[in-house]
């Protein structure tokens, strides 16, 4: 399969970093790529907790 994606010019310091681990690391930057979505995506993937008032535990009738 492939995959192409657009880089906005304001974001091609993403790809710099992206040639350069890759010269570093021996992998390919599809390689980068598919690891680095492999830990993004099922970390967004599951849903806030929400939001919790601790406050009452905490008050003292006066």
């Amino acid at each position: 399969m492939q995959l192409n994606i657009y880089v906005p010019e304001s974001k091609k310091d993403l790809l710099d970093v992206l040639s350069r681990t890759a010269a570093r690391t021996g992998k390919s930057k599809s390689e980068l790529v598919i690891e680095a979505l492999e830990r993004y995506l099922p970390a967004v993937s599951q849903p806030p907790l929400g939001r919790f008032n601790i406050l009452p535990l905490f008050c003292i009738p006066c």
